[in-house]
C-alpha cells in the first residue's frame, strides 16, 4: 500500500476519532503522527495494522458498517 493512501487513512481517523483518542489508541504522541500525515515519516505496518483494526472495530458499532 502506498504511503499517500496510509496518509490519507490516517486523516480520516484524525478526523473521525480527534487527536486524543487516536493518541491513546495507537499508543503514538501526537507530533509522530503529524510527522506520518505530513509524509516527514513513513508510517510502520504494525502501525498502521492497529489503526486499521481501531477503524474496523469502529464501523462494526454503527449500523451501516456491520458486516453480514
Amino acid at each position: 500500500m502506498s504511503e499517500q493512501t496510509k496518509r490519507t487513512i490516517l486523516k480520516k481517523a484524525l478526523a473521525k476519532m480527534g487527536p486524543e483518542s487516536l493518541v491513546v489508541r495507537l499508543n503514538t504522541p501526537l507530533a509522530q503522527i503529524q510527522a506520518w500525515i505530513n509524509g516527514q515519516e513513513a508510517m510502520p505496518a504494525p502501525k498502521f495494522l492497529t489503526l486499521v483494526d481501531i477503524l474496523g472495530a469502529i464501523d462494526e458499532t454503527l449500523p451501516y458498517g456491520r458486516r453480514k
